[in-house]
């Protein structure tokens, strides 16, 4: 029984979607076609074309496949599924959102959730909780709803397990990020260093550092706007985002950092170099 091929006719040769057959196979071809209705000798080659077509078209369509756009979630809004956990060699390392992952914050990798969106995580196998910010993407594991900082899962009790079952609650920011988006002016404010700044050294409080200069600028003028004088310093590679105590002294820095540290997990007191 002869068999079928389907081939494309190339300017004069005959091609299975632009590679050449084999002498046998076009001879073969040629012998069953030349018995055949012409209508299936028409149908045979306009398969091969459409064949290619697509396949071409299935490639195309998955090289073109986009990430999922950022979620903006509701408050209150929950979901239930397993958490993970991550930390070396991760730590230093830029997030999705420019920030440098520092596993000793309170933050979490969540696939949908905009950034900077805040979310209390249940761990439903012990009753303990711990509330985080979203600063990254992931996790990459299907089955997993959220990858939280090695600081995060060490206040639900997870990192031995290094998974649990979670509830995911989203919830208002704490007061100090919880303000209006700042106006022009403020934004511009907010990149001009506050002159009252006394000769020598003083101490401030460092709340975070970014690769990404207009994400620094973004988080100081949301701590502007709380009331707080924030600035923005160059440090190698990276934007430190400082916010500066009353008078400069160590004791109004820690006490600073005191009022600081429920929003900003990781803030510690700097000084710095006056001249």
């Amino acid at each position: 029984m002869a068999k079928i091929v389907l081939l494309s006719k190339v300017r004069g040769s005959f091609y299975p979607c632009g590679f050449r057959a084999s002498h046998d196979a076009l001879d073969e071809r040629d012998a069953f076609l030349a018995h055949s209705p012409r209508w299936y000798r028409n149908f045979s080659r306009g398969s091969a074309f459409l064949l290619c077509a697509v396949v071409s078209f299935a490639l195309a369509s998955c090289s073109q496949r986009r990430a999922p756009r950022a979620l903006t979630p509701k408050l209150g809004t929950r979901a239930k599924g397993i958490a993970s956990w991550y930390g070396d060699p991760y730590h230093g390392r830029a997030t999705a959102s420019g920030e440098i992952y520092n596993m000793e914050l309170g933050t979490a990798a969540h696939r949908r959730y905009a950034f900077g969106t805040w979310v209390r995580v249940d761990n439903l196998d012990n009753g303990q909780h711990t509330d985080v910010r979203i600063n990254d993407r992931g996790p990459f594991v299907r089955s997993r709803i959220i990858d939280l900082s090695r600081a995060s899962a060490r206040q639900i009790g997870m990192l031995g397990p290094g998974i649990a079952r979670v509830r995911l609650t989203v919830i208002a920011p704490p007061p100090m990020t919880s303000q209006a988006p700042p106006s022009p002016s403020t934004q511009r404010a907010a990149t001009v260093t506050p002159a009252a700044a006394p000769r020598g050294s003083r101490w401030d409080v460092q709340v975070a550092a970014y690769r990404s200069q207009e994400v620094a600028r973004q988080q100081v003028s949301e701590l502007i706007a709380a009331g707080q004088r924030a600035e923005i310093l160059p440090k190698g590679s990276l934007w430190r985002v400082i916010v500066l105590s009353s008078d400069g002294s160590e004791k109004q820095a820690h006490h600073l950092l005191d009022m600081l540290a429920p929003a900003w997990s990781g803030a510690f007191v700097v000084r710095q170099d006056t001249q």
